[in-house]
């Protein structure tokens, strides 16, 4: 009986996510479009790929985990992996161009996530 409202937050998130996307990095797309050098621009672009990237796979995995049953534990190494590979190209992005605020503000939330995973994490691998 609750399906459509289910459908159609399962449908509107992704959508906000790309429209979101596409907002932000349109004006450094339209720079890269036109052959303007980019400059610290390319930081927007990366960063931006780099969230929709992100966003695909946690989705992907979210849907393994339904459709295969997924442990707890595996669920969230497969997280930690995701997030430190974010951290180590945000660092790669930070080291390319200083003045990229988007790219540090990932990377505190990527190292964030992480942190509260691990702290997280069972002592115990059976108790989850």
């Amino acid at each position: 009986m609750n399906r459509p409202a289910t459908a159609v937050r399962e449908i509107g998130l992704p959508v906000f996510v790309f429209v979101t996307s596409g907002v932000i990095l349109y004006p450094e797309l339209l720079t890269l479009v036109r052959g303007d050098p980019l400059g610290a621009g390319i930081s927007d672009i990366v960063v931006g790929i780099l969230s929709l990237s992100l966003y695909a796979c946690f989705e992907s995995l979210d849907r393994i985990s339904k459709a295969d049953g997924l442990d707890v534990q595996t669920e969230r190494w497969a997280s930690i992996v995701l997030l430190t590979a974010a951290a180590a190209i945000n660092v790669v992005v930070i080291s390319a161009v200083p003045d990229s605020p988007e790219a540090l503000g990932m990377l505190l939330v990527c190292v964030a996530g992480i942190v509260v995973m691990l702290v997280n994490a069972p002592a115990d691998p059976s108790s989850s």
